[in-house]
Formats: structure tokens, C-alpha cells, sequence
């Protein structure tokens, strides 16, 4: 089961579970992939920028809300930055 997960997240098709901030889900059935969400992958663009100026994950959130971008929490926040 987890080789095929991998397998499917290799080949960029979806593989199950919540969907990953920055991309949404296309496709029907088995051809479900993952496409980049426009405005959140400019979020996440953003708040690379922000932690790259030593900015804390709290302050990147209010950043991103207060220039009314998506604003995800900050566990999500921390996989993004991790590059998980």
C-alpha cells in the first residue's frame, strides 16, 4: 500500500488524504492529480521570502492574511518551509 502512495506522489497523481496546501485536486477516479492552486503557491512564495528575512512563522501568518493572501496555520506553514 505505501509503494503504491509513493509510486502515485512520484508520478504527481493524487495519492489520498487531505490535500496539500498549495495544489488542488483534478481528475476523476484514478487520473487524480494534483495542480498548483494559483494563490497559494504565491502564498508560499511569500512566506519563503518572509522566513528567508528571519521572520517567525506567527508573523509570516499575519503577514500573508494582512496582504490578503491565503492564509494557512502555522503547522502548515512549517511543512511548506521544511519542504515536506
Amino acid at each position: 500500500m505505501l509503494e503504491s502512495r509513493q509510486y502515485r506522489r512520484e508520478q504527481g497523481l493524487y495519492s489520498g488524504g487531505s490535500r496539500q496546501f498549495g495544489y488542488t485536486i483534478a481528475g476523476k477516479g484514478k487520473d487524480r492529480h494534483l495542480v498548483p492552486h494559483a494563490k497559494e503557491q504565491v502564498a508560499i512564495a511569500r512566506a519563503k521570502v518572509l522566513h528567508s528575512r528571519g521572520k517567525s512563522l506567527r508573523e509570516i501568518a499575519s503577514a500573508l492574511s494582512a496582504e490578503g493572501l491565503p492564509s494557512p496555520d502555522i503547522k502548515t506553514i512549517s511543512r511548506f518551509l521544511k519542504g515536506r
